[in-house]
C-alpha cells in the first residue's frame, strides 16, 4: 500500500507562497516619498548640478575656499507649470543672504532674484509666479563670505503645478507662447531684467472682434501692464495702459479691437516698480468673426472695401491719440446714396465721429459731424450723398478724448431711394370712419411698401394696412401712418404723416331757429333743439353773418344798428372726444 507523499507538497507549497510574498513588493508599483537630501560638492556649475527630484527637499550651505560660493541644483518638470522656490535659512541674519537665479536647460537664465536676511522663512520667494517649461531646469544659489549667511544651512525645495501658462523665454516675436482661443494662460511680470516682455500669438481664423481678457490681483495701485497689439508683420495696430484699477479684466474686454485672419501678436510688458511685479496675471483672446475692419486702414492706400446695404463693424482705436478708418465704397454708375453709423447711446452731446466723404479723386465732397445724440444712425442717413461711377471714400475720424474712443460703431453704405414723400391721411376722422394712406409715388421703379398706423406716436397692433377703421380705442387720440418703403440694394426709408384726431360724431345736430319779434327794441331767443349726446352749447349773433360785439348769449335785443339788417344765431355744440358741430339758423329781417 503507497501513501501520497503530502509532506513534500506542503513543502512546495510554502516555498511558492513565500516566493509570491517575496515578489509582491517588487511588482507593486511605487511612489517616491519625500525626502531631504544633501548637495554633493562640487556643484558649481550646470554641469555639476545636484539633481533632485520634486518632491524632495535640498539642504546646502554656501560655504567654500574662495570669497563666494556658487551652488547649482537640477529639477525635471514634467511638464510646462508654475514653479515656487522654496529657500529657507536661518532667522535673525540681516543685510543679503543669497542670489537665486533660475535657468533653463539650454543655459537661458529666466529669473533672477536678490534674497535678503528678512525673507528667511521662504514666503517671499515662493510668492513669486515664476513659470517654466516642462525639460529639465536649474536653480543657482550663490552666497558670499561677507553675507551673514556664509557657512549657515539652508534648505531649497521646487514645487511645481502643471497647467496653461507662458513659457518663458517669450520675450519677442520669434518666441511667442501661442493662445489657445477661449483658454486663459497664466503668466507673470518677471525677469532678470528691470522690465519684462511677455509674447503671445493668437491665430485668428477670419477677419474678427478679438476680445482680450487679462486679469491679475486686486488691490494693487499705480499702472499695472503696457499691452500692445501687432499684426502678423510686426506693425502696431493697438496700445493700452492698463492701471492696476482694471485688475477683472472688464475694461480692456470692453474695448473694440479688430483683425484680419492671420497671426495676431500681443505683448504684456511690466515694470520691476510697479506693484504686479512678479505677480500672477491670467491673459485670454477670443475671437468674434464677422463683417469688420482690418487694420490698419489709416489712409487711402489700405482701405476697407464696403460691400453696398452690408454693415461693418468697426472702432476708433489705435496707438495713437486720434485714428482713421478708411473704406472704398464702388460704383458702377453715379447714385445718390445713404450713409449709417450707430454706435452705443449714452455717450452725451458732444463731438463722437467725423465722417468725411471724397471721390474717386481724393477730394472732399461731404463733411458730416456726429454728436452722441445722433447714434441711432437716421440723422446721417437722411443727409443726401450722391457719388460718382467709381471709388468712392469714406474716412472716420475718432478722437482719444471723445467718449466713442474704443466703441464698437457699425457703418453702411447702400443705394437711396430718389422719391420718399411724405404720406397724407383721407377720410374723416371719426370713430367708426375708415382712413387711408395716401402714400404718393415713390421711387426709383417698383419699391415695396410697408404701412404702420399709429396712436399717439405708437404702433397700433394690427393696423398694418393702407387703411384703417377708427375705434373706441382712438378717441381723442392723434392717428397718423408710417409708411415703409424698400428696396433690394437701397436703404429702407420710413416717412410719417401728419396726425389727424381721431373723434366722435353728435347724432343729433339741430338747426337752431329764432323766436320773438324781429322788431327793434324786441328781444329774440335763440332756440337750440335738442342734440345727442347732450353737449355744451355757446351761441354767437350774426348781423348779415357778421358776429355782433358781445352778442354770445342765449337772448339778444335788437338795437337801431340791426334795423334793415339780417339776424342769424349760429350755436356750437362741444363735448370731450366729439368733433366740435357749429350749426347756423335762417336769418330774419329786422323792421
Amino acid at each position: 500500500m503507497h501513501t501520497a507523499p503530502r509532506p513534500k507538497r506542503r513543502l512546495a507549497t510554502g516555498l511558492i507562497v513565500a516566493l509570491i510574498v517575496g515578489l509582491l513588493p517588487m511588482l507593486a508599483p511605487t511612489t517616491a516619498a519625500a525626502a531631504t537630501v544633501s548637495e554633493t560638492e562640487p556643484n558649481a556649475t550646470r554641469a555639476t548640478a545636484d539633481a533632485f527630484a520634486l518632491t524632495d527637499t535640498m539642504s546646502a550651505s554656501s560655504l567654500s575656499t574662495s570669497s563666494q560660493d556658487i551652488d547649482y541644483f537640477a529639477v525635471d518638470l514634467p511638464s510646462a507649470g508654475r514653479v515656487a522656490l522654496d529657500l529657507r535659512f536661518p532667522s535673525g541674519l540681516g543685510g543679503d543672504a543669497y542670489e537665486v537665479q533660475v535657468a533653463t536647460s539650454d543655459g537661458h537664465i529666466l529669473y533672477d532674484f536678490p534674497v535678503s536676511g528678512l525673507r528667511n522663512d521662504g514666503s517671499w520667494l515662493r510668492s513669486k509666479a515664476t513659470y517654466a517649461p516642462a525639460g529639465r531646469l536649474y536653480v543657482r544659489v550663490n552666497g558670499k563670505n561677507t553675507w551673514e549667511t556664509w557657512g549657515r544651512p539652508y534648505t531649497l525645495a521646487v514645487g511645481f503645478t502643471a497647467g496653461n501658462v507662458e513659457t518663458e523665454p517669450n520675450a519677442t516675436r520669434n518666441t511667442p507662447d501661442v493662445l489657445a482661443l477661449g483658454q486663459a494662460t497664466a503668466g507673470s511680470s518677471l525677469s532678470r531684467y528691470n522690465y519684462d516682455d511677455d509674447y503671445y500669438a493668437v491665430d485668428v481664423p477670419s477677419p474678427s472682434r478679438v476680445t482680450l481678457d487679462l486679469r491679475f490681483p486686486a488691490g494693487l495701485g499705480g499702472d499695472a501692464y503696457e499691452v500692445t497689439v501687432y499684426n502678423s508683420s510686426g506693425s502696431y495696430l493697438y496700445a493700452f495702459n492698463v492701471t492696476a484699477l482694471r485688475s477683472d479684466g472688464s475694461w480692456l474686454r470692453a474695448k473694440a479691437t479688430y483683425a484680419p485672419a492671420g497671426r495676431l501678436f500681443l505683448r504684456i510688458r511690466g515694470n520691476e516698480s510697479w506693484e504686479t511685479w512678479g505677480q500672477r496675471y491670467t491673459i485670454r483672446a477670443d475671437v468674434t468673426p464677422g463683417n469688420v475692419e482690418t487694420e490698419s486702414n489709416a489712409n487711402f492706400s489700405t482701405p476697407d472695401v464696403l460691400t453696398l446695404g452690408k454693415p461693418t463693424s468697426a472702432s476708433s482705436l489705435s496707438i495713437y491719440n486720434y485714428d482713421y478708418d478708411y473704406f472704398a465704397v464702388d460704383l458702377d454708375t453715379a447714385a445718390r446714396v445713404s450713409l449709417k453709423l450707430t454706435f452705443p447711446s449714452g455717450l452725451g452731446a458732444g463731438d463722437v465721429y467725423e465722417v468725411d466723404v471724397y471721390g474717386p479723386s481724393k477730394a472732399r465732397i461731404h463733411s458730416f459731424a456726429l454728436t452722441g445724440s445722433r447714434s441711432s444712425g437716421t440723422w446721417l442717413a437722411s443727409q443726401s450723398v450722391s457719388l460718382p461711377a467709381g471709388r468712392s471714400y469714406v474716412r472716420v475720424y475718432g478722437s482719444e478724448s471723445w467718449p466713442s474712443w474704443g466703441r464698437s460703431y457699425q457703418l453702411s453704405v447702400t443705394r437711396a431711394l430718389t422719391k420718399t414723400p411724405t404720406p397724407s391721411i383721407s377720410g374723416t376722422a371719426r370713430i367708426g370712419k375708415t382712413l387711408k394712406a395716401k402714400p404718393g409715388t415713390w421711387g426709383p421703379g417698383t419699391v415695396t411698401l410697408k404701412y404702420q398706423w399709429l396712436r399717439g406716436g405708437k404702433a397700433i397692433s394690427g393696423a398694418t394696412k393702407s387703411s384703417y377703421k377708427l375705434t373706441s380705442k382712438d378717441k381723442g387720440a392723434k392717428i397718423s401712418v408710417k409708411v415703409t418703403g424698400s428696396r433690394s440694394g437701397y436703404a429702407t426709408v420710413s416717412k410719417t404723416s401728419t396726425s389727424v384726431t381721431a373723434l366722435y360724431s353728435f347724432t343729433r345736430t339741430p338747426k337752431p331757429t329764432i323766436s320773438g319779434t324781429a322788431k327793434v327794441g324786441k328781444k329774440v331767443t335763440a332756440k337750440a333743439g335738442i342734440w345727442s349726446p347732450k353737449a355744451t352749447l355757446t351761441y354767437r349773433w350774426l348781423r348779415n353773418g357778421t358776429a355782433i360785439s358781445g352778442a354770445t348769449k342765449k337772448t339778444y335785443t335788437l338795437t337801431s344798428k340791426d334795423k334793415g339788417k339780417k339776424i342769424s344765431v349760429k350755436v356750437t355744440a362741444k363735448k370731450k372726444y366729439y368733433a366740435t358741430v357749429a350749426k347756423t339758423s335762417a336769418t330774419k329781417k329786422i323792421s
